[in-house]
């Protein structure tokens, strides 16, 4: 299966991008922190999944349910405190906790990314602007 998935992927993005495509694969569902990532591993999971920006003034706190939110990766304020509260948000692949839902600017990938996860599936990029 491993070898068709290679072949399949390789015909549809190029030999040339095989390498960045599993590497995306990798920060998505594997053990790669996403914090770890590349400038062009952003860029192929940017393409792959697409990118939803959100600002924040530099002395505000990233609250999650906030980014959420502002990115639309969840279409109210409710639906994204309900998601925290049902243990289905993650940034980064770490689950947020109801507990500490601030996320430190430390987090951002290369100073301006975040990878969001609602529950098992749902996959988005934040560009976070810092004005």
């Amino acid at each position: 299966q491993k070898r068709l998935a290679r072949e399949v992927t390789g015909l549809v993005h190029g030999g040339n991008e095989l390498f960045e495509v599993e590497e995306a694969v990798r920060l998505l569902f594997g053990d790669l922190d996403p914090r770890d990532a590349s400038r062009r591993n952003i860029e192929t999971i940017a393409r792959e999944i697409g990118v939803l920006p959100a600002r924040f003034d530099r002395d505000e706190s990233l609250d999650a349910v906030e980014l959420f939110r502002r990115t639309k990766a969840c279409v109210s304020r409710a639906e994204a405190m309900r998601l925290l509260s049902q243990g289905g948000m993650y940034v980064n692949k770490r689950r947020v906790s109801k507990e500490s839902p601030q996320i430190p600017t430390s987090e951002l990938i290369l100073g301006k990314y975040l990878l969001l996860r609602k529950g098992s599936r749902q996959y988005a990029l934040a560009e976070i602007e810092l004005e």
